[in-house]
């Protein structure tokens, strides 16, 4: 858990004064700003590592955000993993879920706090925020995002609006638009073309 080491023998984690710092920013910031592509950029725009010493991703972000661990309530058998098929990749997946509230074992003092209950709750309520929420929303409908995959890194593609929404593209997350330095060459593909495209296909699979 980014922010503590953990010692095997104990059972416990002890911080990571290094780590720590990042994490009570991250969580300063996200009060402020609220936006954790922003903060994906400037962590790593400084060359701040991640837990595995690389990148830091929106999604990082977010699970840091949401993890009450850093207040120092610490709870066992909070999740499950069961494995699910994923009929669009055609495989089978592990898919972590939240089991009730009744199931969960709370451990006392395994985990030291970082940040307060106070600065804790702040940060979720900046998160769902139906401001916030309301500026992420797309402009339209991306029907192919997430489902299509880059011809170079075989990331998902995501929607892209650019100049006020009046144009719209599907791209690569690790392309240039994403947080951080540029790892993906791939360029941007219209979303006329690509959805037309799709559909020609289907449309002669299924005829």
């Amino acid at each position: 858990m980014y922010g503590y080491r953990y010692d095997p023998a104990s059972g416990t984690r002890f911080v990571d004064e290094t780590q720590a710092d990042v994490v009570r920013r991250v969580f300063d910031d996200f009060i402020a700003i609220g936006t954790c592509h922003g903060l994906a950029q400037r962590l790593n725009a400084e060359d701040v590592p991640s837990f595995g010493g690389g990148r830091w991703y929106p999604l990082t972000i977010r699970r840091l955000l949401m993890n009450e661990a850093y207040t120092g309530r610490t709870v066992y058998r909070r999740t499950v993993t069961r494995k699910v098929r994923d009929v669009a990749r055609g495989r089978w997946v592990r898919r972590v879920e939240e089991r009730p509230e009744s199931e969960w074992i709370e451990i006392e003092g395994v985990t030291p706090a970082l940040i307060s209950r106070e600065t804790f709750e702040a940060a979720q309520r900046r998160m769902s925020d139906p401001e916030r929420r309301r500026r992420r929303e797309p402009t339209r409908a991306y029907s192919l995002r997430g489902r299509v995959r880059c011809g170079e890194c075989e990331a998902p593609l995501v929607g892209h609006a650019v100049n006020n929404g009046r144009y719209h593209y599907y791209r690569c997350p690790n392309g240039t638009s994403g947080p951080g330095e540029h790892r993906c060459g791939s360029k941007y593909v219209r979303l006329e073309r690509l959805e037309a495209a799709v559909k020609s296909v289907l449309a002669e699979f299924l005829s």
